[in-house]
């Protein structure tokens, strides 16, 4: 059995399933271009549970590759883009309330990106340097993440 998931128009996974010896295997493949750049496989002896078929070796895949899991991960499940741009306007939208519920700058900011944190959990990754920037930098650039997940995911 063979199953495509069609990242964007120039990237897919190709996922197959084979029987072994002593079970089956489930092989996912990253193309980009039409172009192998990443294989992952899992053999199973009994049925894992997965909540849609390949999760697992997607998974894998998706660690080896270092690729962006919430986005990969809506979309092989077949999670609607809308459902995604929905939790991300949510997110930004709790996040934003920091600058009501707190007073100054460096609160506002504590609050916002522990919000965001919350919402994107590993998706976020800070500068080495965030905690040698200014309150003022840090506010600039969490309230540029706001904006973009209030707007939703751009195509």
């Amino acid at each position: 059995m063979t199953k495509e998931f069609h990242i964007c128009e120039k990237e897919k996974i190709v996922c197959n399933s084979e029987s072994t010896r002593n079970g089956f295997r489930h092989i996912a493949e990253y193309y980009i271009e039409g172009e192998l750049v990443g294989k992952s496989k899992v053999c199973y002896q009994n049925r894992t549970w997965e909540s849609f078929e390949f999760q697992t070796v997607i998974s894998c895949l998706i660690d080896e590759l270092n690729l962006d899991r919430e986005l990969i991960t809506s979309i092989t499940s077949g999670k609607a883009k809308s459902e995604l741009d929905s939790n991300l306007k949510t997110v930004g939208t709790i996040a934003s309330l920091g600058n009501l519920f707190c007073e100054d700058i460096k609160d506002k900011n504590a609050w916002k990106l522990r919000m965001i944190k919350a919402g994107v959990g590993s998706g976020l990754q800070l500068p080495s340097n965030w905690e040698e920037l200014t309150e003022e930098e840090k506010e600039l650039r969490l309230d540029k993440i706001i904006e973009f997940q209030k707007g939703g995911i751009n195509d």
